[in-house]
């Protein structure tokens, strides 16, 4: 999964997803594996199997929450996936949740902005994001997020936050 992780960040979602396909291959079991080919895929639009991939991700990211709850990054991925099936309020439970085990990760907040964004809630997007911005995951982090291109791309983002 490493290569395949190397291939998404040059955005080489194809190649990506062969590696991930290689991966799932020989353990079908790690929700993370799942989780990259449904972003890759969305990078290229492949709706069907975005939502195979995500049946898969969220099946096993369920399954580790039920044993480790603490998870802050699984809860946030889980958000994001309820709000993409117009869950409204498990996206929120699940966001709410990742945000108060760790406020101050990037790549949970990313995530919360994503869920925020496919909510229809652009304010509270808006204000994740840069949060997020003043992490380590940064605006390099937030680009890799296919859902996240209005949010970054909205003048009200590009802004100082005054207004």
């Amino acid at each position: 999964t490493n290569l395949g992780y190397l291939y998404f960040t040059q955005k080489r979602y194809n190649d990506a997803i062969q590696q991930f396909r290689q991966a799932i291959a020989l353990n079908d079991k790690d929700w993370r594996v799942w989780a990259n080919l449904v972003i890759s895929y969305q990078w290229l639009n492949d709706q069907a199997n975005v939502g195979v991939a995500r049946a898969k991700a969220q099946a096993g990211i369920e399954q580790l929450l039920a044993i480790r709850p603490q998870d802050a990054h699984a809860h946030s991925i889980l958000g994001l996936y309820y709000a993409e099936e117009n869950l409204h309020d498990k996206a929120l439970s699940q966001a709410h949740t990742a945000l108060a085990l760790e406020p101050k990760n990037g790549d949970v907040l990313g995530n919360v902005t994503e869920t925020f964004e496919i909510l229809g809630d652009r304010k509270q997007a808006i204000e994740y994001a840069r949060a997020s911005m003043a992490t380590d995951y940064g605006l390099k982090g937030l680009e890799t997020q296919p859902g996240l291109r209005a949010v970054l791309a909205d003048p009200n983002f590009r802004t100082s936050g005054k207004k």
